[in-house]
């Protein structure tokens, strides 16, 4: 059986393959269906991304089906690697950045399915962060209210500008009062400042889209609004070479015994 969003797609795959494969339209979210499916099927082919793969993998695992996944990666699938590798580092906070709440849902669901395989005992928490030229979300968090869509300007974190996020945000509402998560929010210059930061004390080059997820924590941290001796797993999600402001200069000092005692001494504001 061929595994495909388009039906037409997928039965001219069926055609070159040949031998005894075949296609059909299917709703892979409809687990009775999905099992009709699979009756004498003997191997399946996911060629294209999946909304839910684990229900059409469910499936065949169930009726002792082979399965096969040669489809790229989809946002669902690169958030439930990242959810595995959270709980790997033994994270118990994940911030992840909010346009209109893709990679929070997709991470979030992505703990939900390691916890009831039994691979963890408790989701981490879920903290969604967002521009604050852009934070219809927070805005709606932090007042108990519903989402009302924002007329919104320029941020540095582009990425994040989505004024009305629609019912994706709605879903990333709900999770974080389900849940007891968090969201906060952060200007453009913490943003900037917090990229600068992470360039000179990382080495890591992350641009404003990505980096805001951090200058949220420190927010958060400021505001005592979350654990600080938590292991915290942040989602850089841009790398800063997708952006046009300026890396910090790589100019460095190689230190011997004498410059490191000098820096000592000027930092403590003795003589040399």
């Amino acid at each position: 059986m061929i595994a495909a969003r388009n039906g037409e797609r997928a039965r001219r795959i069926a055609e070159q393959i040949g031998c005894a494969a075949g296609a059909s339209a299917l709703d892979v979210c409809d687990a009775s269906a999905v099992r009709a499916a699979l009756e004498g099927v003997r191997l399946v082919v996911n060629c294209v991304p999946l909304r839910e793969p684990f229900g059409l993998l469910r499936a065949a695992i169930e009726r002792g089906v082979a399965y096969t996944d040669v489809s790229p990666a989809t946002i669902w699938e690169t958030a439930f690697s990242l959810s595995a590798e959270a709980v790997r580092s033994g994270a118990r906070v994940v911030v992840a950045p909010v346009a209109v709440g893709e990679t929070f849902i997709a991470t979030h669901r992505g703990f939900g399915e390691l916890e009831r395989l039994g691979w963890i005992e408790k989701r981490p928490l879920m903290v969604a962060a967002q521009a604050a030229r852009a934070n219809a979300i927070v805005r709606a968090w932090r007042e108990k209210r519903p989402i009302e869509p924002l007329k919104i300007g320029y941020t540095v974190a582009e990425g994040l500008a989505a004024g009305d996020p629609g019912r994706k945000g709605e879903w990333v509402l709900r999770i974080l009062n389900e849940t007891g998560g968090v969201a906060g929010d952060a200007e453009d210059e913490e943003i900037l400042e917090t990229q600068t930061l992470l360039a000179r004390t990382e080495g890591i080059w992350a641009g404003p889209t990505g980096v805001a997820t951090l200058a949220v924590l420190r927010r958060l941290l400021a505001a005592k609004a979350l654990d600080p001796d938590a292991t915290i797993c942040v989602i850089l999600s841009e790398t800063g070479l997708k952006t046009e402001a300026r890396a910090p200069s790589r100019e460095a000092t190689a230190f011997d015994e004498d410059s490191l005692r000098r820096l000592v001494h000027s930092r403590l504001g003795g003589a040399a």
